[in-house]
């Protein structure tokens, strides 16, 4: 069954009035495409790779128990299923406002305020939360005993800062002095094991 038939099962009876895949929008786990059905428009993302079927699963649940109560922090979950043998995956989900890729560049320094105020509410949840309490979800980032979360974060901020740094050499180049720093104490959070992963 290809990506579009798919698509259309999971929605049905709602019908699928468009879908066309999204260039330049590469999901992790997925391949995602543009979806209209009853004029709604909409996100589908499709999975058959074995390896990452765990990981789209668990979006799958976190969509499915955090939207309702957390109405506008995520996408709303429209539907997902599966083809007969349960190898391919798919998720259709409301689609909001936003652009791929680097979605801070051009922004100015309050709308970037903006957006990280209206982020800080997902941040600051902890699993004690009444909002999120008793969903039993998994908490991640546990890490290994010779290597917790920390660690990969510092790990992962460096990587990034390489490739930001050779993408946008000139707009990091003022800047580098500052990044370095961040990437510095993220390492000196990272050997404080003590700290609870979040």
């Amino acid at each position: 069954m290809n990506d579009e038939d798919l698509i259309a099962s999971t929605l049905a009876p709602s019908p699928l009035d468009a879908c066309e895949p999204w260039p330049g929008h590469a999901g992790a786990t997925s391949r995602i495409h543009l979806v209209r059905s009853a004029g709604r428009p909409l996100v589908a993302k499709v999975c058959d790779e074995q390896d990452d079927l765990d990981r789209f699963e668990r979006e799958r649940a976190v969509l499915a128990e955090l939207g309702p109560r957390l109405g506008g922090i995520a996408p709303r979950l429209v539907a997902a299923g599966s083809d007969d043998l349960g190898r391919t995956r798919v998720l259709v989900t409301e689609r909001v406002d936003g652009k791929p890729g680097d979605s801070l560049a051009g922004l100015s320094n309050e709308e970037i305020r903006t957006l990280v105020r209206a982020m800080a509410s997902t941040w600051t949840l902890g699993e004690h939360d009444p909002r999120v309490a008793g969903l039993g979800l998994p908490r991640w980032g546990r890490g290994t005993p010779g290597h917790r979360p920390h660690h990969r974060r510092a790990d992962r901020f460096r990587r990034r800062l390489v490739v930001m740094s050779e993408r946008f050499t000139t707009a990091t180049r003022d800047q580098l002095p500052l990044l370095t720093r961040i990437a510095a104490v993220f390492e000196a959070i990272a050997r404080d094991d003590p700290i609870d992963p979040r």
